[in-house]
């Protein structure tokens, strides 16, 4: 679980890195990823 992913921004690179450690594991595992934001932000 990957929470409060809504906190801070991301720099460009971090998201980079977000979607390196997620893709792999896309196919393998179950991911509950969470934000403190609602759908309009």
């Amino acid at each position: 679980m990957l929470d409060k992913l809504g906190y801070l921004p991301f720099a460009v690179s971090g998201g980079i890195l977000l979607f390196h450690l997620i893709s792999p594991l896309y196919e393998k595992t179950s991911l509950t990823l969470t934000a403190n934001l609602s759908f309009g932000e």
